[in-house]
């Protein structure tokens, strides 16, 4: 049924090689090959990120066998180390670095307010 939410239970067939029709379908995808440098990315956002990857997956894909899964998240994760301006997430990092504890906790407290707020006013636009 189109535009259902409904599940559908898909039975993996282990004679299909999934990963090699992703790249047939998805052929200037090279996410795979391509290096993404997310050295600069402090470990516990690169793992705060890859959790957001995965649960987003895993909620609004799940349908997919399981070498799909993976594949989805490594190309949501590098997309979006791709999309952070290095220069400005240094900069912001070595900010709160410099401040005292109280006042970088009342910052981060202040930004994920705003940034819920917004997430909120434009959920139901998707």
């Amino acid at each position: 049924m189109e535009g259902s939410d409904e599940e559908v239970n898909y039975i993996v067939d282990t004679n299909r090689d999934y990963r090699q029709e992703f790249l047939d379908k998805y052929p200037a995808d090279s996410f795979l090959e391509e290096h993404v440098d997310d050295s600069w990315v402090e470990l516990k956002h690169k793992k705060a990120l890859l959790s957001y990857c995965k649960s987003m997956i895993d909620s609004k894909y799940s349908v997919y066998p399981e070498p799909m899964n993976t594949l989805l998240i490594k190309k949501l994760y590098y997309d979006n180390i791709k999309s952070i301006n290095k220069d400005d997430y240094i900069k912001e990092q070595q900010e709160l670095n410099n401040m005292d504890f109280l006042e970088k906790e009342l910052k981060i407290i202040k930004d994920n307010e705003t940034l819920e707020i917004y997430l909120n006013e434009n959920k139901n636009e998707n």
